[in-house]
């Protein structure tokens, strides 16, 4: 089995070095190291690991050593207090160090999707609080701003935010509010038979009338690039998305006190339209 040349990890570490760059070469691979930035991270998460092995009193090869049950106590205190989106980016560097060696024929004993699972692992064990909640709208004030600039992208957004729909879904329903928009018989409306992706149709969701009439008063409906221009000149940052976010949180946070929080992300996982927590996990801590 190909592992790295040295009898000790220092060693180790500097035929990784010479095996991964390849600077200059004329079949350059993404995965290998093109820049001394590169080299230098790849180096931390060498040094990271092997760290960890010799306070465990482990030697050996450091490649033979990077296996999944050695990697699980290494993480469980290397990630220990970090934000979620600094143990994304940790793994995904890390995992881009294992692709590197895989590139050139080095044994590593961890499976293909071992980072992206531990990831999603770490991500539905954290709990949720306001800390980590970054996406979204970041001032109450955003949805009346947007009035100002162009009245449609108002009512748009405002659907968005009160029903969690994707921005292509709510321009289909704006654009044909009659087929989407039917009554329920005792005055109420109901939003029904929306299609997100994969073809998955939402669950039926009560309109209240006021979102219904700003609808049907539509006179035009912006294109998606008209509507994500209006959102950069109120924030830089805004995205269409962010409102489906917003509408994933404040669900959240409606629901937890009265069905816990199992029960509560069920509920966002059914209005967002997934079948799986994971997913629903990544609105509430984005």
């Amino acid at each position: 089995m190909p592992s790295l040349k040295g009898s000790s990890f220092e060693k180790q570490q500097r035929d990784m070095n010479f095996k991964l760059f390849a600077l200059g070469t004329k079949k350059a691979n993404d995965n290998l190291t093109h820049s001394e930035a590169l080299l230098t991270k790849r180096n931390m998460y060498f040094k990271d690991f092997s760290d960890y092995l010799e306070s465990t009193g482990q030697d050996g090869k450091f490649n033979l050593l990077l296996n999944e049950e050695n990697l699980n106590g290494f993480l469980e205190q290397r990630l220990d207090g970090l934000a979620l989106s600094t143990v994304e980016n940790y793994l995904s560097g890390f995992n881009s160090l294992l692709s590197a060696f895989k590139e050139v024929n080095i044994t590593v004993g961890v499976s293909e999707n071992y980072f992206k699972e531990k990831f999603n692992d770490i991500k539905v064990s954290t709990p949720i609080n306001q800390d980590t909640e970054n996406r979204g709208l970041q001032s109450e004030s955003i949805l009346e701003d947007l009035k100002e600039i162009r009245y449609e992208s108002f009512v748009l957004g405002r659907i968005m935010l009160n029903n969690g729909y994707r921005i292509s879904e709510t321009m289909a329903i704006a654009k044909e509010p009659h087929k989407y928009i039917k009554p329920l018989g005792n005055g109420d409306y109901k939003i029904t038979g929306v299609v997100g992706k994969g073809g998955k149709i939402y669950h039926d969701k009560i309109i209240n009338h006021k979102d219904r009439e700003l609808i049907l008063n539509m006179k035009s409906i912006p294109s998606k690039q008209s509507f994500n221009r209006d959102l950069k000149q109120l924030d830089p940052n805004l995205r269409a998305h962010d409102y489906r976010y917003q509408f994933a949180k404040n669900l959240f946070h409606e629901k937890v006190s009265e069905l816990g929080y199992k029960g509560a992300l069920l509920e966002v996982s059914k209005a967002l339209n997934h079948n799986r927590e994971s997913v629903s996990l990544w609105y509430l801590r984005g």
